[in-house]
């Protein structure tokens, strides 16, 4: 009865609207690292945000915050949030069942909409493709929400009988699954601002490359018109570089999606984008304060998923106590799913941490390849002075030395999101990739 009584309380967050619109879409696949309910409740947000919206692009509004504005912000502003904390605070007030027929069927039919729509999004996609993943999970979970509130419409009778015990446990349970789905949201629009800061970084070495290339094009133009070299060799390298050109394209429009799907989990309005401020490094005092022993068990302990395996380790006790027919294999099962949960918690606990220490291995490598770099950098500048390498040559030891500082500076990211990925961790959002 519990699970019923959530459900019917959860698919109010779904029945915006009835279709995906091309922000929702763009929001479901960031969200392709977060769990289904996030995912979905992302999706769903998407569509009421982007229902109704002019066919003429308005001017943009421009907002830009960091990663403890940005987590203070979601918290705050989202709106799927905001709904679900008025549905706890709802339910805990109830003394007596006051659900609607009618409005569960109404929820059933938002969400088979959404599932429709979802279906449809999958069609010419490959079933390998993250996207198509992602949209298959979504149903998924659909499917699995639609049965319940299907069988919640039957058992209405029952549930009329419902005492105020079980609406507090239900409340509970609703609560703990909005703190879970809130660590989701933030730690996903976190992912999604260092997402932008690296994109950033991508691209300016693309267009650096692209400079570069059409400096050789220049050069390799004088030696086609002097025969040096075929007219294949020019146009390969003339293909390259349109290649490049239209990569750099593709990234800008993904940044711009990216930006504008951000916006709307921070509660914006789909005329806005959000742009990062200079985002923190990760101290050696940081570092240094990572224990793993001590992270893992705290990280444990606030786990949504080892409480949802947990609580049914308790109810599956509970009835096994009242001695009824078939709960002792219920409860065994019960038990060795939250043996396997905890397995799987603490290997991906484990990949968390080993994931700070390879990058921080990566970015010292970086840092080398980069003084290195500038040292080659420098010896090219006396050779240039004196004339004995050319102005070509000096530019491309420019490249490569402003290559290495970029590599440093995507290094960085790298630790920063994995740091921030195993901080999450520690507050119990764990990613299995179940």
């Amino acid at each position: 009865m519990k699970k019923r009584v959530m459900s019917a309380v959860m698919a109010a967050a779904l029945t915006a609207g009835v279709c995906v619109p091309a922000r929702a879409v763009g929001a479901v696949q960031a969200a392709g690292g977060m769990s289904g309910m996030a995912a979905m409740l992302l999706a769903g947000q998407a569509v009421s945000d982007a229902a109704g919206a002019p066919s003429a692009p308005p001017e943009q509004t421009v907002h830009t915050i960091g990663l403890v504005g940005l987590e203070r912000t979601v918290r705050e502003k989202n709106p799927t949030l905001k709904s679900l904390k008025k549905m706890v605070a709802s339910l805990n007030s109830m003394s007596a069942p006051t659900q609607d027929a009618g409005q569960i069927q109404n929820a059933i039919d938002g969400y088979r909409a959404l599932m429709n729509s979802l279906e449809n999004a999958c069609e010419g996609l490959d079933q390998n493709d993250p996207l198509y993943i992602t949209y298959q999970a979504q149903i998924r979970v659909l499917k699995d929400n639609i049965a319940s509130l299907e069988g919640t419409l039957v058992g209405l009778p029952i549930i009329g009988q419902a005492t105020k015990d079980a609406y507090e446990e239900a409340a509970y349970s609703l609560e703990k699954q909005a703190e879970n789905v809130e660590k989701q949201l933030c730690a996903g629009a976190e992912s999604m601002l260092i997402g932008l800061v690296s994109l950033a970084s991508t691209q300016e070495t693309m267009e650096r490359k692209l400079d570069n290339l059409d400096r050789n094009l220049t050069v390799m133009k004088i030696q086609l018109d002097r025969g040096m070299i075929s007219s294949l060799t020019y146009e390969n390298m003339k293909t390259t570089r349109d290649q490049l050109a239209a990569q750099i394209g593709t990234l800008r429009v993904q940044r711009e999606s990216m930006s504008g799907s951000l916006a709307l989990m921070c509660g914006y309005g789909a005329d806005a984008v959000v742009e990062p401020s200079a985002l923190p490094e990760v101290s050696a005092r940081e570092l240094s304060s990572m224990n793993y022993e001590a992270d893992l068990k705290k990280g444990m302990e606030l786990s949504y998923t080892r409480w949802q395996k947990a609580d049914a380790v308790r109810e599956a006790a509970n009835k096994k106590d009242d001695n009824v027919s078939g709960t002792e294999q219920t409860y065994e099962a019960a038990k060795k799913e939250l043996a396997a949960a905890e397995e799987s918690l603490t290997a991906s606990f484990r990949q968390s941490y080993d994931a700070v220490t390879d990058a921080q291995t990566k970015l010292k490598a970086a840092e080398f390849a980069a003084q290195k770099a500038q040292a080659d950098l420098e010896v090219s500048r006396v050779k240039y002075e004196i004339g004995t390498i050319s102005q070509l040559a000096y530019q491309q030891a420019q490249d490569d030395a402003a290559d290495a500082k970029d590599s440093v500076a995507s290094a960085e990211i790298s630790l920063l999101s994995a740091y921030r990925t195993y901080q999450w961790a520690c507050k119990g959002l764990i990613q299995t990739g179940e």
